[in-house]
C-alpha cells in the first residue's frame, strides 16, 4: 500500500480521501504545493482501519497540488514477521532498498537502503546497534557533527600551513607561487609597487623632453588638465533653470507678440511660434483653430483691437469655447481672449475680457 496519495484540486471539490489507516490525525500531514497545511481543514477516520478524509473549508484554488501523507508509525505483527512473509508485505518505493534478513530460528529483520533524506536520517541517527560504528559510518558516507567539525578544522590547518608555515620547504617565495597563496607582507609589498608605478606615471614625468605628450601616450592627465577637458565639453549652464537652482521663470512668459493678419477673413494664431498675438480688425473677422495642438497643454493670449469706427465681430472657429465673457464691438476697444489648451488638440477654452481705461 502507498501510504501517500496526490490530488489536483478544480476549485470546488473540498474533501480529498486517503486509503489508509492513521492512528490519530497528527500522524496526517497535509501539503498544498508542498507546503505543509496547519489550519483550514478538519480530519475524518482516524484510527479506522478503512481511512478517512481531509475535508478543507474552502475548496483549493484550481490547479492546485494536494499531497496527503502517513507520518505515523507502521505496525507489523507477528503474523506478518512470520519467516518468508515479511517481505511479501513491504515493497519498496522509488530511490528505496528493502532487504530482509532471516535471523537463527526464523525471526526476520529488515533492511533498509535508499538515497531519499529521511533515509540519510535513519542511517546517520539509529547505528546504536552495530558492533562497528565507526566502520558503519564510513560504509555509509555519514558522519557525526564532531567528525566533520574535526575534518573542517584540518582543512583549515592545511590552508594556513599552506600561506604562513612553509620554513621547511627549499625556497618558500617559489612555494607560494606555486601554491598559489601569499603572505600579507608579500600582498602589500605587491600593492605598493603598482602604486608606485601609477604616481610615476602621473607625477614623475619631468625627466621626458614632452611631459604633455608622455601623459596623453601613457594616457594619464593631471588634475587641470582634467578640469580644462571637462570645461571645454560642457556647455554654459549658467543661464538654464536646473531644478536645484533657484531662478526666474522669464522664458514661455515674456515672449515677443506675434502679429497676425487675416487671409480670407481668418486670423490663426500658432502656439508654436509664441503664446502672445496681436489682432487689429477693421472688418467681421474668425479666430482659425490651430493645428497641432495635440498633447501641447498650456495658454496663450490673442489682443484683438478694434478700428475707430468699431462695430467689428469677431467670430471663434469651430472648436473654441467661450468659458466667460463678452465680446466689445466699441470703437478702439481692446478685447483680450485668454486661451486655454488641456493637449486633447480639439477643445480651447476661451475668457474673454477688455482693457480698461
Amino acid at each position: 500500500m502507498t501510504f501517500q496519495v496526490d490530488y489536483t484540486a478544480n476549485g470546488s471539490i473540498v474533501a480529498f480521501p486517503f486509503p489508509f489507516a492513521i492512528p490519530s490525525k497528527a500522524a496526517l500531514e497535509v501539503r498544498v504545493n508542498n507546503v505543509v497545511q496547519d489550519v483550514g481543514f478538519h480530519i475524518t477516520g482516524a484510527g479506522s482501519n478503512d481511512g478517512g478524509t481531509v475535508v478543507f473549508g474552502n475548496a483549493p484554488a484550481e490547479g492546485l497540488s494536494i499531497s496527503l501523507r502517513h507520518l505515523g508509525a507502521v505496525t507489523i505483527t507477528s503474523q506478518d514477521a512470520s519467516a518468508g512473509h515479511l517481505s511479501n508485505k513491504l515493497v519498496a518505493g522509488s530511490g528505496i532498498t528493502l532487504e530482509t534478513v532471516t535471523e537463527e530460528g526464523g525471526s526476520q529483520r529488515l533492511r533498509i537502503t535508499g538515497t531519499d533524506s529521511v533515509d540519510a536520517l535513519e542511517k546517520s541517527q539509529n547505528l546504536s546497534d552495530l558492533p562497528d560504528k565507526a566502520a558503519a559510518r564510513g560504509n555509509l558516507d555519514v558522519y557525526s557533527k564532531a567528525e566533520v567539525e574535526s575534518r573542517d578544522q584540518a582543512v583549515k590547518d592545511a590552508a594556513l600551513l599552506k600561506a604562513e608555515n612553509l620554513s621547511g620547504l627549499t625556497d618558500t617565495a617559489v612555494a607560494q607561487t606555486n601554491l598559489g597563496v601569499y603572505a600579507k607582507l608579500d600582498v602589500e609589498n605587491r600593492d605598493q609597487a603598482v602604486k608606485d608605478a601609477a604616481l610615476l606615471k602621473a607625477d614623475n614625468l619631468f625627466g621626458l623632453g614632452n611631459v604633455v605628450t608622455a601623459r596623453t601616450n601613457l594616457g594619464v592627465y593631471g588634475t587641470t588638465e582634467v578640469d580644462d577637458a571637462i570645461s571645454a565639453a560642457l556647455p554654459d549652464l549658467s543661464n538654464v533653470l536646473r531644478r536645484n537652482v533657484s531662478s526666474v521663470i522669464e522664458a514661455g512668459f515674456w515672449s515677443n507678440p506675434v502679429a497676425l493678419s487675416a487671409v480670407a477673413g481668418v486670423a490663426t494664431p500658432d502656439p508654436l511660434a509664441a503664446n502672445v498675438f496681436t489682432l487689429s480688425i477693421n472688418t467681421a473677422t474668425t479666430l482659425g483653430f490651430p493645428s497641432g495642438m495635440s498633447g501641447r497643454a498650456g495658454m496663450m493670449l490673442v489682443v484683438v483691437t478694434q478700428d475707430a469706427t468699431g462695430g467689428r465681430v469677431l467670430n471663434l472657429a469651430a472648436g473654441y469655447h467661450l468659458s466667460s465673457g463678452k465680446w466689445s464691438t466699441t470703437a478702439n476697444a481692446v478685447n483680450l481672449l485668454w486661451i486655454t489648451s488641456d493637449g486633447s488638440g480639439t477643445a480651447l477654452d476661451v475668457v474673454i475680457s477688455q482693457r480698461g481705461a
